[in-house]
């Protein structure tokens, strides 16, 4: 399975990352979102082994779980001792009420010792004639639980990893086989600061807390008819013939893309990640737009400081460019990525490279850790005085005008030498520096209008939409069934006997209330959950609609020399600026090519074809394919009456329990 890249900073969405040693395991995961990364080579898309850089100074962790045998085995089901007075006791293999006669059997009593229908005949299996017991199993291991109907991607259980692409992945092939009995986790790969392994961003180089929100993005999707804006995200939408999906976590994990929370009635993608990056001029079918969650709400405020809208179709427009330049009067290079972002994946079906350097384009650009205490650092009673240091430097008995205009000749760097000679200079080269930081870094939106970006929900890394981040839907215990099943049983029973049908409404009663206390606290973190985007959603529309502030509003001072040697992309330590710099330059030559394209006699053209191709009977008959009845690839999604939530079950096949006695062989490893 290939990954695809964000339309608009043509970053990969399946970002992965190699811990510390000082890391939790949870913040260590592969470009599938999963495990962690090893140090044998990752593959290409055909399935080539990708070579990778080596490592002298990183160290190993041993994953494997201390109930390994049990994940990969199954293993005994029941604990060892039990409560004869539990209602699911069941007597132990040796137990001497094994040899007694049961209660049921009508000719015991009758039989005699040695009659042929003892116990030890019937305990043999069936079918086997000479009486061979290697087929007799204790009830413990023949006893296999039902399969949950959901669980969370990347949850082992035995003998598989539950993963979108087919419903489970087989786990022995994933382990080293030590002997006939034993297997062995493949080591971690734990970063040194050193480290030069392309198959994941070196922890040492950025923390978990930096790349925040890295792997989340959204699709724009051909506005169905009727649609209507939704609650979030109305300034998107409302102008626009396209909508957006809620959010989808990596890009590496099979061709149906889950999403959370579910908006216009959408709830799973089924995706052609080999060709989702392409634009479809020459297509007749539309194909759905991958962005980054904060590549696109940058250009939503950059458009709607540009336009006093965000404009949706010129991001769609773009793809268009970038798969046909000539077609736009364009060439190759003025489509290219960044050079650091294009060394990323060379060739196509190649797997995301994160080279040793560019660690950086993985940084969240709009919550940067340490951001606002560096700018506090900037402003009011911490900017320095003129006079606070004497000097004799003879420019200084020029006129202060004079002095502005020879200091306006000169570049920033030449600029930043002379701020650093004396604090009288320092501040005769304020103006010049607000200037250049007014006009260079329009980005920093903090700093010109006063608005930080709102504080997105705290979600893992690699959260499944399938859930709601951070939450399981619980299951329920064994004896009490689902709403659905139980019914179904229940119309059973009162169809051969129609005087169980008081008891049978008893007993429903009795179970939803046992169900109730069971989802109820599940559903009410749903809901808040569903309501802590939604109230964020309703945050970053406010702050895209925030402008720069006058100059009578700036009444606080701010030191604009520090100012620029803090925050300019090429001298900051703020991995996040230095990416926001970027993803900002990004959004705006969207916009001048959509600017130069509104400019040509053919921008009506062009237009045209993109509303004839979206609004096409096939986009309707795409909608029709993605509602939540749909079934994609044995990944049904059912709907649990009392969780309120839809989930996939996973083929059948894929979820099956391993055979009681067998041992799993490691056909491959890491």
């Amino acid at each position: 399975m290939t990954s695809y890249d964000c339309q608009i900073c043509s970053m990969d969405m399946a970002t992965a990352r190699i811990r510390t040693k000082d890391d939790p395991p949870s913040a260590a995961w592969n470009s599938c979102g999963l495990d962690y990364v090893g140090f044998s080579g990752f593959r290409t898309y055909e399935g080539q082994v990708f070579p990778d850089q080596q490592c002298q100074e990183c160290t190993t962790a041993d994953r494997t779980p201390a109930d390994l045998e049990i994940a990969l085995n199954g293993g005994s089901r029941w604990p060892d001792e039990m409560d004869e007075d539990d209602a699911e006791w069941l007597p132990s293999d040796h137990s001497d009420i094994s040899d007694e006669p049961l209660e049921f059997e009508s000719d015991a009593e009758e039989s005699d010792v040695g009659s042929p229908s003892t116990t030890s005949d019937i305990r043999c299996s069936e079918g086997d004639d000479d009486g061979d017991t290697n087929d007799r199993y204790p009830v413990q291991e023949i006893y296999v639980p039902p399969f949950p109907k959901r669980l969370p991607f990347g949850t082992w259980r035995s003998p598989r990893m539950y993963t979108r692409a087919e419903g489970g992945d087989y786990m022995p092939n994933h382990f080293q086989r030590l002997d006939y009995s034993t297997f062995k986790a493949p080591p971690e790969h734990i970063a040194a600061p050193s480290c030069r392994s392309v198959q994941g961003v070196n922890g040492n180089v950025l923390s978990h807390a930096e790349m925040k929100g890295c792997r989340n993005h959204r699709f724009l999707l051909a506005k169905p008819l009727g649609a209507k804006p939704e609650a979030s995200d109305q300034i998107f939408e409302k102008d626009s013939i396209f909508v957006l999906t809620g959010e989808v976590n990596g890009s590496e994990a099979g061709m149906a893309r889950p999403v959370y929370p579910r908006r216009h009635g959408l709830h799973i993608l089924e995706l052609d990640t080999t060709s989702i990056n392409c634009g479809c001029n020459y297509s007749d079918i539309w194909r759905p737009l991958p962005v980054h969650s904060y590549c696109l709400d940058v250009f939503a405020k950059a458009s709607h400081r540009r336009l006093g809208r965000v404009d949706l179709d010129a991001i769609w427009q773009w793809r268009e460019m970038q798969s046909d330049p000539e077609f736009y009067g364009l060439s190759a290079d003025d489509v290219s990525p960044h050079s650091e972002v294009a060394r990323g994946r060379q060739h196509w079906g190649d797997p995301w490279s994160h080279h040793a350097g560019s660690e950086w384009l993985a940084a969240n650009p709009v919550e940067v850790p340490g951001l606002n205490d560096l700018l506090e650092s900037c402003r009011g009673r911490n900017v320095p005085s003129a006079t606070s240091l004497p000097s004799q430097a003879r420019l200084l008995a020029l006129p202060a005008e004079i002095i502005h205009q020879i200091l306006s000749f000169l570049p920033a760097s030449d600029l930043t030498a002379v701020a650093w000679t004396c604090q009288a200079l320092r501040s005769q080269t304020q103006p010049l520096f607000k200037v250049y930081a007014m006009t260079d870094m329009d980005w920093f939106w903090e700093l010109i209008e006063g608005a930080r970006y709102p504080a997105s929900p705290d979600w893992p890394a690699t959260w499944d939409p399938c859930f709601p981040p951070g939450l399981s839907i619980p299951e329920l215990p064994l004896g009490l069934e689902h709403e659905d099943a139980e019914k179904e049983l229940w119309a059973q029973i009162i169809a051969d006997d129609p005087e169980m049908e008081a008891v049978g409404k008893t007993v429903k009663a009795l179970n939803d209330l046992r169900r109730e206390a069971i989802y109820g606290p599940y559903r009410a973190s749903k809901e808040a959950s569903l309501r802590g985007w939604e109230e964020f959603r309703h945050n970053v529309d406010s702050w895209i609609r925030h402008l720069p502030a006058f100059e009578t509003q700036r009444a606080e001072e701010v030191d604009w020399v520090r100012v620029w040697q803090l925050f300019h992309p090429t001298t900051t330590s703020l991995a996040g600026v230095r990416n926001r710099a970027r993803i900002w330059r990004d959004c705006n030559r969207i916009l001048d090519y959509n600017d130069r394209l509104r400019e040509q006699d053919e921008n009506e053209t062009k237009q045209q074809m993109m509303r004839t191709l979206i609004s096409s009977g096939e986009s309707e008959e795409w909608w029709e394919q993605h509602n939540d009845q749909t079934c994609y690839r044995g990944s049904c999604p059912q709907t649990d009456s009392y969780s309120g939530e839809t989930f996939h079950t996973g083929d059948s096949e894929c979820r099956r329990a391993f055979e009681p006695g067998e041992k799993p062989f490691a056909r491959s490893s890491y």
